[in-house]
């Protein structure tokens, strides 16, 4: 019986060239496992081949290439790739072809196919993955299912029970890496109404100061730096680069900024927040004078709201 390691090594050599490794240093830093000898058993338990089968080893090469091979023969050279590489398939000898093109790759084997649809979830939280959030241990304490679930429907309950996990124990630099997870996945899937919350969630989480808290975090000591709140150096700020995608997403959806706050103030009460270095006024304010470029009104913001830490702190 194979190892959740060793499944995952099998999607990934799949269709892969011959002389692919896997890269050690990676697998003993994020899993703990050594993978030297996993493809070498893999092929010797009969989960995965080497093929030099044309339809698999042809589409590896450029249209230039096969181009080239086909003029040699005297055959048309005209159509799309598939084309080319069935005109090689079924107009050359084998042996020819095998001279010709003679990368190897690797193949999956039927018993090494079931075992992929089987732990489809593997591969997901592998090409996404977030250590405490999206990983194998994440996916264990919930009971993930191991097939059935889409790309995103995996993801979002992994994030959707790291985000329980971390507000139960006050966990707020995990809240806002998983906020931001759901923004950033959310926007690449195309489901803008769920990434704008999760940008939104994100920006709270920065401007409450709580983006890098650890539980029993120390507020007082965070708020007796005298430069918690220079607005060239803070953290505690909306970075540029969500600034460039809500405006993205106001265009694209014709949202104004009365419409951006209303939901940012639904959102933040959402979250419970249990501090905020800035009030809900001057939230809405940062947002407003990012989007509008106004440095000038963002640097005053900040220092006045140092100055007035500074004094209730008594410095």
């Amino acid at each position: 019986m194979l190892t959740k390691m060793e499944i995952l090594a099998l999607s990934l050599a799949n269709n892969q060239n011959s002389h692919y490794q896997l890269n050690q240093p990676f697998w003993w830093l994020h899993y703990r496992v050594d993978p030297k000898t996993y493809l070498a058993d893999l092929v010797t338990q009969g989960y995965l081949t080497i093929t030099k089968d044309p339809l698999i080893v042809l589409p590896h090469y450029t249209v230039a290439q096969l181009k080239t091979f086909l003029r040699f023969e005297g055959l048309k050279i005209s159509g799309r790739k598939a084309d080319l590489v069935r005109r090689i398939n079924q107009q050359c000898e084998p042996r020819l072809i095998g001279q010709t093109f003679s990368l190897q790759f690797y193949q999956v084997t039927e018993l090494g196919a079931q075992i992929l649809r089987q732990n489809s979830y593997l591969r997901i939280i592998h090409n996404h993955y977030a250590p405490g959030i999206i990983d194998y241990k994440q996916a264990g304490l919930i009971k993930l299912p191991h097939s059935g679930l889409s790309e995103r429907e995996t993801i979002m309950q992994l994030l959707v029970a790291a985000d329980e996990q971390a507000a139960d124990t006050g966990y707020w630099s995990r809240r806002y890496l998983v906020a931001h997870l759901t923004f950033q996945n959310n926007y690449e899937w195309r489901r803008y109404g769920s990434a704008l919350s999760g940008l939104l969630q994100s920006i709270a989480i920065e401007l409450a100061g709580l983006s890098m808290a650890q539980p029993n975090f120390n507020l007082e000591q965070l708020l007796r730096q005298h430069d918690v709140l220079d607005y060239r150096l803070t953290y505690y700020k909306i970075e540029d680069y969500y600034v460039v995608v809500l405006k993205q997403l106001m265009t694209e959806f014709n949202l104004t900024l009365p419409d951006i706050l209303a939901n940012f103030s639904q959102l933040r009460k959402q979250l419970r927040l249990p501090f905020q270095l800035f009030s809900d006024q001057e939230m809405d304010q940062i947002i407003g004078y990012s989007l509008a470029g106004d440095e000038l009104q963002l640097q005053h913001l900040y220092g006045q709201a140092q100055q007035n830490w500074n004094k209730k702190m008594g410095q």
